[in-house]
């Protein structure tokens, strides 16, 4: 279990022109956050995503490469990450997940292996479940033995996420432990949709998140605690992709090309 709970972490992460007259067929190139480069995207011949290389203090700190199948479709996404908080000393961890698709088109399920010993170990599973008009509404993490772990729950409003919902399993009973609403969006576009290494909700809202309510019920049971982040959308291109935002006191800036 512990190997499955040191995956949920690693899956969490994973998730230039700044002119305004980009097409609207501009991709997110690069991520700076404070003046330094936070995030790099290169993209196949396709215009799918094939490498998403993240910084931290100035050296790379992790990597997600993406591999589609011929009718572009994501099957294997590998990602080496540093999961140390020293900027001399890394930490490598190297893991990848491939998908299964059901006959009509969605993934059926993801298989996640890690690297232990230089042997790829399988260490979880997700299953994924939709609803009628094809919405990702739930996705479980199982162990390889196919033992529930943990449970994500998403709600919707006007196209976008608007509640996600994350339990632990507590045997055959599901418990809640971090909620998730975002409370506000904008109208222009969200350049992280559909990227092969984003993750929900990013990588299925229309829109860019402006509130964000957290509420934690694990730390002090019984009295959940509750954080509020606030994004500012500062600059936007004619097409409507965001240049600049502030959140929380942290500026970032976008670039495309």
């Amino acid at each position: 279990m512990k190997v499955v709970l040191l995956f949920i972490g690693l899956s969490i992460l994973f998730q230039g022109c700044s002119k305004d007259d980009l097409s609207s067929e501009a991709k997110l190139f690069r991520v700076y956050g404070d003046g330094q480069l936070q995030s790099e995207y290169l993209y196949n011949s396709n215009g799918l995503l094939s490498t998403q290389t993240s910084y931290f203090a100035g050296r790379k700190s992790g990597e997600v490469i993406c591999y589609y199948d011929a009718g572009n479709k994501l099957v294997k996404k590998e990602t080496t990450l540093d999961f140390s908080s020293s900027t001399t000393s890394p930490q490598w961890s190297y893991s990848y997940t491939e998908y299964s698709y059901s006959a009509d088109g969605r993934i059926s399920e993801e298989k996640t292996y890690l690297r232990q010993n230089n042997i790829y170990v399988l260490v979880s599973k997700t299953r994924p479940v939709y609803d009628a008009n094809g919405r990702l509404v739930s996705k479980t993490l199982l162990t390889p033995a196919d033992v529930p772990a943990r449970l994500t729950k998403y709600q919707y409003s006007s196209g976008n996420i608007s509640v996600q919902e994350e339990y632990q399993y507590n045997g055959a009973i599901p418990e809640l432990q971090r909620k998730m609403s975002y409370d506000d969006f904008d109208t222009k576009i969200n350049p992280y949709k559909d990227l092969g290494a984003s993750v929900p909700p990013y990588s299925i809202n229309r829109n860019n998140v402006l509130k964000i309510t957290a509420t934690d019920y694990i730390n002090n049971p019984g009295t959940p605690m509750t954080s509020v982040n606030n994004s500012i959308y500062n600059e936007y291109t004619r097409n409507g992709l965001p240049l600049k935002v502030t959140e929380n006191g942290a500026s970032f800036v976008y670039e495309y090309k």
